[in-house]
């Protein structure tokens, strides 16, 4: 799930960049096309480095993350932890 989302962040840079790219041919827009551009660079980085941490954490400590596990009343999520 991490390694999904670290992917959709770099769409989020690459479309940061985009914009950026267009604030430069746009007359009428391009201050308003920089700015978003750049606020989507910024987060997109920021998360993508969160979620490539947060991965290398989990990973590192063995966690598989939310196993989904069948019961009587639907599905639980848990934790497995192995030593």
């Amino acid at each position: 799930m991490l390694l999904i989302n670290a992917a959709l962040d770099v769409g989020y840079v690459g479309t940061g960049f985009l914009l950026r790219h267009y604030s430069a041919i746009s007359d009428k827009f391009n201050s308003l096309l920089k700015g978003y551009g750049n606020s989507l660079i910024l987060q997109g980085a920021f998360l993508l480095v969160f979620d490539l941490a947060l991965y290398g954490v989990l990973h590192s400590q063995r966690i598989e993350f939310l196993g989904v596990t069948p019961t009587l009343n639907g599905l639980a999520l848990t934790a497995k932890f192995s030593f």
